[in-house]
């Protein structure tokens, strides 16, 4: 998973399923809370755009393990609480399938913000989802629902 902040502190990522239903307590930690930026940074304005990549190992192990198709992200700047903050991008890598062609449509609901859009996967990266937003988009949370199964 690779996100991009855009003045934004920490970011925790939590998944869930349409199956299993949408309730607060049915999505999983797939990202301990991590952090984007320092108290000083945040304070200062300096490395407000910084891309962090996650590999595997650094996600919670059981949440992988279970097919998922929504995904939380829970969005904080407590150091600098009058600056707009939100995320540029985040990337979803999975494993290809031997037969995958094509990528899923994205539909994404916002559950506190504005302006928060879609941007959709690039020609040819089918291992991958990406979901875009505009800068200083949204405080707080974002739901989406990134298509079939990760």
């Amino acid at each position: 998973m690779d996100i991009r902040n855009d003045d934004l502190a920490f970011v925790e990522v939590l998944v869930g399923s349409s199956v299993r239903g949408a309730n607060e307590q049915d999505y999983e930690a797939l990202l301990v809370p991590s952090p984007f930026m320092s108290p000083s940074e945040s304070r200062t304005g300096s490395n407000v755009n910084h891309v962090r990549i996650f590999e595997a190992d650094k996600l919670v192990q059981t949440a992988p393990e279970k097919p998922w198709d929504r995904i939380r992200m829970v969005c904080s700047q407590p150091y600098s609480k009058d600056s707009p903050y939100g995320l540029s991008f985040i990337r979803l890598h999975r494993p290809p399938e031997k037969e995958e062609t094509e990528v899923s449509s994205q539909k994404v609901t916002v559950t506190k913000g504005e302006r928060f859009f879609p941007y959709g996967a690039f020609p040819g990266e089918e291992r991958w989802k990406l979901i875009q937003c505009v800068p200083y988009a949204f405080k707080g949370e974002i739901e989406g629902y990134v298509g079939d199964h990760i």
